[in-house]
C-alpha cells in the first residue's frame, strides 16, 4: 500500500471547500485537513455554506479522510498545503489579493521543512513570484501556482475529473516535488508544468476565449430574432464544425454573469494600460456585455411596461446561474435593480434572502410569485422551472406575457393569446394594455 498523503486546504470558502472534498475522494490514500479561522465545527458536521450538485454527499461519503481545523498547528502534519480562498472582486471587477497574502503569511511558521505550497486562487500575472520572492528563505523551490478551473453548479465534476493540470514554477524545467507529483497524478490528466506568469495568465487566457464564444453567440443570436432564424438550428452545426467544436459555448445567454469573467478582463485593461497595449477588444467585449444584460428589461418594455401602469411583475431565478447559490453579478438582480418602482414577486429554489431590495417579495414557490401577475420573466433556468407547462403558468396570471431567454418552456401554443418571448428567435411582440 502507498504512504498516506496529506494534503491541507486553507480557505474554505467555494473554491477551497469543493478542492477538498474532491481530493478525499479521489484516494484511499489521501488525508485532507481543511483550514479556516471560523466555523470549523459546523463543517465537520457536514454543514456547508456552499451549494453545489453532489457536494454534501460526496462529503458525508468521505468525512473520514477529511478534517477540518482553526488549529494552525494542525498544519505541520501537511505533505502539500493549497491556498485556496475565494478571490473577493469590487463593481469594476478588479480583485483583492490581500486575503492570500495574509493567509500565506499566518500558515509559514507552521510548514514542515518539507511542506510543498501551491496557489489555487486566481491572481494576476507576477503575484507568485513577488509572493516567492517575500518568503524566498522559508519556501526555496516549494512554491507553486495551479490554475483552478472550477464552474458555479458544475465544480465537483471539475474537481474531480480535471481535463489537464496547469502549475505554475519558478523554475519551469525542474521536476515538480514528489508529493506534488504523486497527488496531482492521482486525477489521472496531462500535467503541464510552466513559469508562475504562464500558467497566471493561462487561466486568464482560457475565459478571455470564452468571452469570446460568449459575446458572438450572444450577437447572432439577436440577429436571428431580427431576420427570422433561429439561434439553436445553427447552433447544432456549428458544434460539427472542427475548428469550433462539441462543447464551444453556444448557447445564448444575458451577457457576462458570475464576476470572473468580467475580473479576468479587467486585469487584461490594467496589464495593457500599464505596458501601452491595445486592448480595445477587451473594451468592446465589456461594451457589449452591459447591452446583452438588459435583454430581459428591452423586452419587459416592449412587451409590458410601455402599456401598463403599476404592472405586477413576477422572476425566476436570483441566483446567477443554476445549481450555485451565489448571486455574484447576477442579470436577475441588475435586473430588479431596474425595476425598484414597480411590484416584483420573486422565486428562486436556494436564494431565499436579499438585501437592499424592499420592493422584491420572495415568494415561497414558483407559483405564488406568478400570481396575478402581468408578466414572468425567467431569469435562472432552474430544472425545478422545466417541471412547468407554458400554458398552465399563463392561467396564474393577469396578463399572460411570459420573457423566457434560455428557454426553460417548450414552445406556446400558435392560436393561444400567450405571448411566450426567447433570445434567439423571431418573437412576435405585442404590447398589452
Amino acid at each position: 500500500m502507498s504512504a498516506i498523503l496529506t494534503v491541507g486546504y486553507v480557505g474554505m470558502t467555494h473554491l477551497g471547500l469543493v478542492s477538498a472534498i474532491a481530493a478525499a475522494a479521489k484516494s484511499d490514500d489521501i488525508n485532507i485537513i481543511g483550514y479556516h479561522a471560523d466555523n470549523t465545527e459546523a463543517l465537520n458536521k457536514g454543514q456547508l455554506p456552499v451549494v453545489e450538485p453532489d457536494l454534501d454527499n460526496l462529503l458525508e461519503k468521505h468525512k473520514d479522510k477529511i478534517r477540518f481545523t482553526s488549529n494552525l498547528d494542525d498544519l505541520k502534519a501537511c505533505d502539500v498545503i493549497y491556498v485556496a480562498p475565494d478571490v473577493p472582486t469590487n463593481d469594476k471587477g478588479e480583485s483583492d489579493v490581500s486575503p492570500i497574502e495574509n493567509l500565506v503569511g499566518n500558515i509559514v511558521p507552521y510548514l514542515s521543512a518539507s511542506a510543498i505550497v501551491v496557489i489555487l486562487s486566481q491572481v494576476h500575472p507576477g503575484f507568485t513570484r513577488s509572493l516567492e520572492a517575500k518568503y524566498a528563505s522559508i519556501l526555496k523551490e516549494r512554491l507553486f501556482y495551479q490554475v483552478e478551473t472550477l464552474i458555479f453548479g458544475r465544480a465537483v465534476e471539475r474537481a474531480m475529473y480535471p481535463e489537464r493540470f496547469m502549475v505554475g514554477a519558478k523554475e519551469k524545467n525542474n521536476p515538480l516535488p514528489a508529493p506534488l507529483q504523486k497527488f496531482l497524478s492521482i486525477f489521472d490528466c496531462p500535467i503541464f508544468v510552466m513559469s508562475y506568469e504562464s500558467a497566471e495568465l493561462a487561466k486568464i487566457s482560457i475565459n478571455m476565449y470564452l468571452v469570446s464564444t460568449v459575446t458572438t453567440t450572444n450577437m447572432l443570436a439577436e440577429v436571428c430574432e431580427k431576420v427570422g432564424a433561429e439561434w439553436e438550428d445553427i447552433a447544432e452545426t456549428l458544434r460539427l464544425d472542427k475548428r469550433i467544436g462539441p462543447y464551444a459555448y453556444l448557447s445564448p445567454g444575458l451577457g457576462l454573469s458570475g464576476g470572473n469573467l468580467e475580473r479576468d478582463l479587467t486585469t487584461i485593461l490594467q496589464i495593457a494600460h500599464t505596458h501601452g497595449n491595445n486592448a480595445q477588444l477587451v473594451k468592446t467585449w465589456l461594451t457589449d456585455h452591459e447591452y446583452r444584460a438588459d435583454w430581459a428589461l428591452r423586452k419587459l418594455h416592449e412587451t409590458v411596461l410601455n402599456g401598463k401602469e403599476n404592472p405586477t411583475i413576477a422572476v425566476w431565478g436570483l441566483a446567477y446561474k443554476i445549481n450555485t447559490h451565489s448571486i455574484k453579478n447576477s442579470p436577475s438582480l441588475r435586473l430588479l435593480r431596474s425595476l425598484s418602482p414597480f411590484k416584483i414577486n420573486a422565486y428562486d429554489p436556494v436564494v431565499k434572502h436579499l438585501r437592499g431590495y424592499d420592493h422584491v417579495n420572495i415568494c415561497d414557490s414558483a407559483l405564488a410569485a406568478c400570481k396575478g401577475a402581468d408578466v414572468l420573466i425567467v431569469m435562472t433556468p432552474w430544472d425545478e422551472f422545466k417541471s412547468f407547462k407554458i400554458e398552465d403558468i399563463a392561467k396564474e396570471m393577469k396578463t399572460p406575457v411570459v420573457i423566457d431567454p434560455f428557454p426553460v418552456f417548450a414552445a406556446a401554443e400558435e392560436n393561444s393569446n400567450l405571448q411566450h418571448i426567447n433570445l434567439g428567435k423571431p418573437n412576435k411582440i405585442k404590447e398589452t394594455k
